[in-house]
């Protein structure tokens, strides 16, 4: 493209941005002190629209931009943006004060970025198969109640209440906690799981015990954390996200998103080695988010383990703030899990 095309398709990329209209010759002449005619503008538009830039509005004789446009506005971006900022001084309010907890962390995290950038804030937690329970603690809360603290060597915590059928005195609650500290601690989640799904913790032998009520329940709430998960925050912005599309519409798309594997398998293809990554429309596989953007960055979640912290919006987005604000999120959980 010549500089008058590229000049034209960047007036019209920000005019939509801002604006959410079709751009017409008329309104880059006025708004843009263009020294040419409205007719050459036109003929200008039309080359753009030719060469897939542009796409004609429906309700007007304006343009809008095409997917094509915003990725190479993107890409444009990229390339010539300034030299990254550093991360913020943490405050007394800071994440790291906050919590420990590197799963807290990244939800605290995704809510302010959901409210920074308006968008569906998300975050792909890895599996930890091989993290270890390093602590576990059982708590007798009442004689029907115990609570079972997990303390992993990534410095996830986990807090698990659980609720008996029957009473149990002190002393059978307090030797429950013996039994599953020496089972479990220092054992990997992987092989604590594997064991807990032997057969003989569903054999007639462990009937009726107080075992046999506590680990299937124990296994149900850690088993998950094997597999890569991802968190989500501002769900409630997914209307706007989808833009056009009507709302019973949207929502079947994002029940799609929350209960598929599609998109963890989509997160995991991102080379990591990668800072960013900026999937626009139909670049993303996923047809739920083929009318969104897809923004994500790595992070550190502990040790050399990475996921990938990002957000879905709509193409129309203000692309600099809100990369900018991916990119200081992920430099800023990273910078709090390499230090915690």
């Amino acid at each position: 493209m010549d500089d008058r095309k590229i000049f034209i398709l960047s007036a019209i990329l920000q005019s939509y941005i801002q604006e959410g209209q079709p751009v017409g010759s008329r309104t880059l002449q006025r708004d843009y002190n263009m020294e040419v005619s409205a007719a050459t503008i036109r003929n200008e538009m039309s080359d753009l629209e030719h060469l897939g830039f542009l796409e004609k509005a429906h309700t007007s004789s304006g343009r809008i931009p095409s997917e094509k446009a915003f990725r190479w506005y993107v890409d444009e971006l990229l390339t010539h943006a300034p030299k990254a900022a550093g991360i913020p001084a943490l405050g007394d309010q800071s994440l790291l004060k906050t919590s420990h907890d590197p799963l807290t962390l990244v939800n605290q995290s995704l809510s302010i970025l959901s409210d920074l950038t308006d968008t569906v804030a998300f975050a792909l937690v890895p599996g930890r198969a091989d993290d270890v329970l390093e602590t576990v603690r059982v708590l007798a809360l009442s004689e029907r109640e115990v609570m079972i603290v997990v303390v992993f060597r990534s410095k996830f915590i986990q807090t698990e209440l659980i609720h008996l059928d029957r009473p149990y005195s002190v002393q059978r609650l307090n030797r429950l906690g013996d039994i599953i500290q020496e089972l479990f601690e220092g054992r990997s989640l992987g092989a604590v799981t594997d064991f807990l799904r032997n057969d003989y913790f569903g054999d007639v032998y462990v009937k009726g015990n107080l075992l046999s009520e506590v680990l299937p329940i124990f296994l149900e709430r850690i088993a998950p954390h094997r597999s890569p998960m991802v968190l989500f925050q501002g769900i409630g912005k997914w209307l706007r996200v989808m833009g056009e599309t009507d709302g019973a519409s949207a929502i079947e798309h994002l029940k799609r998103l929350l209960e598929s594997t599609e998109f963890v398998q989509m997160l995991q293809s991102l080379p990591m080695e990668e800072l960013l990554h900026v999937r626009i429309g139909h670049e993303n596989s996923m047809e739920s988010l083929q009318e969104a953007t897809v923004i994500s960055i790595p992070y550190v979640l502990h040790s050399n383990v990475y996921g990938q912290l990002g957000v879905i919006g709509p193409t129309r987005m203000h692309y600099g703030r809100v990369i900018d604000s991916v990119k200081r999120m992920g430099r800023y959980v990273s910078s709090i899990t390499r230090r915690a």
